[in-house]
């Protein structure tokens, strides 16, 4: 066996160095080959077999087979997780929606007096979630909640709306029903026109009202027409310092929006500046009015606040200022009535026992809160309020008309004609005067004879 060439280079270093063993005759390279090539032969093929024997043969590993995974179910989407309900903090017992102008101040203290009358303590106002919504609560001996009366005041358009929908017990109107909106509620709610479900609540004036430090006090409803509409820019036009006028008026969801327009601006073919300011609210029209000494707008009569409540007049109407005697017996050209719409026979019995109410012992909190308590038999309005308004309109109200405070439920007695009853009064009086006459003459017989 050879040995490797590696080997023999590190074994030879050097052939022509001095030989290993000097005794020796052969050449040194020879007798190192010769010593050393055993040697190396053992160690190499020691090493080989220790290098063998500790090496386990290697098994190729076969890759397990890969298994087709089944398709993927689509994924079901985990169920939205809602919030639990909120605990009930007080029973809902009637649901009145409507008119701001009603529901603010009066429908508020309205609630607290009847649930007081009912028997509830610990009454009071609980806002909502803005600040047109609110309940009024009052807690009853013997039940665990309070009872509330919910009161939403989004204007009358939402009264009518909400009674359809089935969300109102009542709803707040602070105008008489239109008639497209009573024949939207004949199918659930039958007429609401009818005695049974319009009654009229009480009285109110719109007042148009400017800053205090406004000259001008009285206004025609022509002038006025003009100056909402936009034709009359200017304070000087109609009697005022000279400067430019701003307007503001109730937002279209106001049954004072409706009222003032149909009055107004309607009857005269006028449409609103689209240059006014719009307000959801009465409270803060009269704030805006009395900030600025340029500004003119209408509010309910109980709103005016500091401001200066102008007296109105037409071709036909001295000037009058709204107070409680000319809005209650309608001489003020903008008095109008404020009503609560109900179903005939409402479910709720809670409904009919608040109508009761609002008629007896709710009449002092109406004049409390500003407004004009007034009962009457039928609640058309009175040719006083109407004429104002065009001939053609007041035309087709003026069958329906009454005189104010008529009850109509009184009846005239049935008799005989006028000439008849003076005739009988006549003879009535020659016969007492013959009658007096004889029984004088049979005195003086009998005080003759005693003489």
């Amino acid at each position: 066996m050879s040995i490797p060439d590696p080997f023999l280079k590190i074994a030879v270093r050097n052939p022509a160095a001095t030989p290993l063993c000097p005794h020796r005759s052969r050449p040194a390279t020879s007798r190192l080959r010769t010593a050393w090539a055993p040697a190396l032969l053992c160690t190499v093929l020691a090493t080989g077999f220790i290098s063998c024997s500790s090496k386990k043969p290697q098994i190729a590993a076969t890759p397990p087979a890969e298994s087709t995974p089944p398709p993927a179910a689509p994924a079901t989407p985990a169920p939205a997780e809602t919030a639990p309900p909120a605990p009930e903090t007080a029973k809902v017992v009637l649901k009145v929606h409507g008119s701001n102008a009603i529901g603010e101040k009066l429908l508020p203290e309205l609630a607290k007096e009847y649930l007081k009358f009912e028997g509830a303590t610990g009454i009071q106002v609980v806002a909502g979630a803005n600040p047109d919504e609110a309940t009024v609560q009052g807690q009853f001996a013997g039940e665990p909640l309070p009872r509330a009366i919910e009161i939403f005041s989004h204007g009358t358009a939402s009264a009518f709306k909400d009674l359809k929908g089935g969300t109102a017990d009542m709803g707040m109107a602070s105008r008489k029903i239109k008639d497209t909106e009573a024949q939207d509620l004949q199918p659930t709610l039958g007429d609401v026109t009818a005695k049974a479900s319009e009654h009229l609540l009480c009285m109110d004036g719109i007042a148009v009202i400017v800053n205090k430090a406004n000259p001008v006090h009285a206004l025609t409803v022509e002038q006025l027409a003009d100056i909402f509409s936009g034709n009359t820019t200017d304070w000087a036009k109609v009697g005022g310092t000279a400067g430019p006028i701003h307007v503001f008026a109730r937002d279209e969801h106001a049954g004072s929006w409706d009222f003032f327009n149909e009055t107004v601006l309607e009857g005269r073919g006028k449409l609103l500046s689209s240059s006014a300011t719009r307000s959801d609210d009465n409270s803060k029209l009269a704030d805006a009015i009395k900030a600025d000494a340029s500004a003119i707008g209408f509010v309910d009569l109980p709103s005016v606040g500091e401001n200066y409540a102008v007296a109105l007049s037409d071709k036909t109407h001295k000037s009058v200022r709204p107070t409680e005697d000319t809005v209650k017996n309608e001489s003020y050209l903008l008095s109008r009535r404020l009503y609560l719409y109900t179903a005939a026979a409402p479910d709720n019995a809670e409904v009919k026992k608040f109508i009761e109410f609002t008629g007896t012992q709710g009449t002092v909190v109406i004049a409390s809160a500003g407004f004009i308590y007034r009962s009457s038999g039928k609640s058309e309005p009175t040719s006083t309020r109407t004429a104002s308004v065009p001939a053609k309109e007041q035309a087709k109200e003026q069958p329906k008309e009454q005189p104010p405070f008529q009850i109509s439920s009184v009846k005239k007695l049935d008799g005989p004609p006028a000439n008849v009853r003076a005739e009988s009064r006549e003879r009535e009086f020659h016969s007492s005067a013959e009658s007096e006459h004889r029984a004088a003459v049979q005195r003086a017989a009998v005080a003759f004879g005693a003489h």
